[in-house]
């Protein structure tokens, strides 16, 4: 477990705030600015996850809120491409982890 002090929850919560307001605006970066903030307090490692989950949580919301702009079967044809080749990226980073040659 992680010793975090409130200041550095709030200095979290600030940089998240701001990351997304440039993220909202730009349309991208806040998975590139929070690890700034991220790394030093908690270290290199959990911060992909942190980020992951934080983009997850993100672009869910904003499928949400444009759920009535969505063109159903342009969505279907990338979720069907996306799934097997996620699938397939795991895989392989799961099999070639150790450096390994996994074919």
């Amino acid at each position: 477990m992680y010793d975090i002090s409130f200041w550095q929850l709030a200095l979290i919560a600030v940089a998240a705030l701001l990351t997304a307001v440039v993220g909202g605006v730009a349309g991208y970066g806040t998975g590139a600015l929070m690890p700034l903030i991220l790394v030093p307090i908690v270290g290199a490692e959990p911060v992909v996850p942190i980020i992951a989950l934080a983009a997850l949580f993100s672009n869910a919301s904003r499928a949400i809120v444009f759920r009535r702009s969505i063109v159903w079967p342009r969505a279907l044809v990338v979720l069907l491409a996306a799934g097997p080749t996620c699938a397939l990226g795991a895989w392989a980073t799961r099999c070639c982890q150790d450096a390994v040659h996994c074919w």
